[in-house]
């Protein structure tokens, strides 16, 4: 099926539009403009999709905590809009995935998603995807009763100093999944991966945060009739006292520190792990409480990102502070 993508690109300085045809077998599309220089305000192209009565759509959702279903013709996204505003307010539930920022449309058919989508029927793919979000993020969006799928690029506020722009770097392909998602890492330059395969075990999973050292060492005991030499062996959430608190164990918990359990997993034949999350701290930490400078703001006050453990917040990535920190705790794992 051969179908006419129409462009559109403004900046401050005017605006530009076009149009060229696209295959859903067609591979790479390089989409570029020479743009006038200003402050770039919209950067979008649509063309028609038809999806079937029995095809599937799967839109990649902004990061894991989107709610990224497979839809049927007539499915729709879940946001938070549905829930109380004083429940979304004290829990944060708007602060998961795109939730606070992206639009969800209430209409039957209608969808979005970020970097790359997919129609699905049977075995059979076809595959939309962006080749390079550098100078913004890619955002597809799909109306089903309009048979329309739009492209946008998440580029409104940048400069533009004038001359080509990168409108969109896009794949199109169709086939078995094997086949298009292959094709579309080849396209990008990636190359399989030829290291062995990580296997192991997570006390997350088993323990969530209610883990000890004689609940690490029994997890420890099992994982030794089931696990291979050099597998890895993870202790994850509940070791430190507060989440954001890294360089110390929980006493109560660990009274003896990590290392002896190190020793027993590396003596077991195992790969020691240890889960952290450096870029964020929760309410009752003792960061949180001493360094509220290191901190994300918006309108000057902490973002709370989320309802997890106290509620946690994210430490400001653009600071010095923050990247001196985080790799402070590389360097004592």
């Amino acid at each position: 099926m051969t179908e006419t993508l129409h462009w559109y690109a403004e900046t401050s300085g005017g605006v530009q539009t076009g149009n060229c045809t696209v295959t859903e077998n067609g591979g790479a599309l390089h989409l570029t403009a020479d743009l006038p220089a200003g402050t770039l305000k919209a950067v979008r192209a649509e063309m028609p999709w038809t999806m079937e009565a029995d095809e599937r759509l799967f839109m990649n959702g902004y990061q894991t905590w989107t709610y990224s279903p497979e839809l049927d013709r007539n499915g729709k996204l879940r946001g938070t809009d549905h829930i109380p505003g004083f429940l979304r307010k004290k829990y944060a539930f708007d602060r998961y995935g795109d939730y606070h920022f992206a639009p969800y449309g209430h209409q039957k058919g209608q969808s979005h998603g970020f970097s790359y989508c997919y129609f699905r029927k049977g075995k059979q793919f076809r595959l939309v995807a962006s080749l390079d979000e550098t100078p913004g993020y890619t955002i597809l969006r799909y109306d089903s009763g309009k048979a329309l799928l739009t492209l946008e690029r998440d580029c409104a506020g940048v400069e533009h100093p004038g001359g080509s722009f990168p409108l969109l770097d896009l794949f199109f392909a169709e086939g078995g999944e094997t086949e298009v998602f292959d094709g579309w890492f080849q396209a990008m330059g990636i190359k399989p991966r030829t290291e062995k395969k990580l296997a192991g075990y997570s006390s997350w999973y088993n323990r969530y945060q209610d883990i000890t050292e004689d609940t690490i060492r029994e997890d420890l005991t099992g994982c030794r009739s089931l696990l291979c030499l050099g597998d890895l062996f993870q202790i994850d959430d509940g070791w430190e006292p507060e989440v954001g608190d890294w360089l110390e164990t929980d006493a109560q918990k660990f009274p003896h520190g990590l290392k002896g359990m190190v020793e027993e997993i590396h003596a077991a034949g195992f790969q020691a792990g240890l889960w952290l999350a450096p870029f964020v701290c929760e309410k009752d930490s003792a960061l949180f409480r001493q360094h509220p400078d290191w901190l994300l703001k918006v309108d000057g006050a902490p973002w709370c990102c989320g309802s997890n453990w106290s509620s946690f917040y994210a430490l400001d990535s653009t600071t010095r502070p923050c990247w001196t920190i985080c790799a402070g705790y590389l360097t004592w794992c």
